[in-house]
């Protein structure tokens, strides 16, 4: 397993090994290894959330702008970015760091793009947002959070994956 450095990235771009959809990976590059990720979309839930239901969650689209937010206000957002990686990669996203000591938490549970997200079709990732101090100042098109990619050798899986990653986001 390696991690993949801004030279690899494009690389494997180039060979169709990751996708983006709606952003330029060169613009998305914050350094040598992480690729930021921006917002397009902020949602807030909508009454009650039915853990039982098979519709739709109930969340809104929420403008943001001027808006302050306290601990326990909870948010997703969706990235601008669809993204789709190859068998061989796998991700890990985290919360940039001097955002996350101000309070915000990008990753209310999981921090891991497994291999084979978004195909066929190229998915947004969905971050659940918490607050844990009083903030404002959140704006869309705003890295808050990044992801690294790594390689790893190829999964010889027989099985080979049927879902349609696309079919599991509601937001997308």
């Amino acid at each position: 397993m390696r991690l993949c450095s801004k030279e690899r990235l494009l690389q494997l771009e180039g060979n169709g090994s990751i996708r983006f959809e709606g952003g330029n990976l060169g613009d998305l590059i914050l350094d040598n290894y992480r690729i930021g990720l921006t917002m397009k979309e902020f949602l807030q839930p909508n009454g009650t959330v039915d853990l039982t239901s098979r519709e739709k969650p109930p969340f809104q689209s929420c403008d943001v702008t001027g808006k302050a937010f306290v601990p326990g206000d909870f948010l997703l957002g969706v990235t601008s970015t669809r993204l789709a990686v190859g068998a061989n990669l796998f991700g890990s996203l985290h919360t940039r760091s001097k955002y996350a000591r101000m309070g915000l938490k990008m990753l209310g549970s999981s921090n891991y793009v497994s291999p084979l997200t978004g195909h066929p079709t190229p998915v947004p990732l969905v971050f659940e947002i918490e607050f844990a101090t009083c903030l404002k100042g959140l704006a869309l098109g705003v890295a808050y959070c990044f992801m690294l990619l790594y390689e790893i050798n190829p999964i010889n899986d027989e099985s080979g994956r049927k879902e349609d990653f696309h079919q599991r986001f509601p937001f997308a």
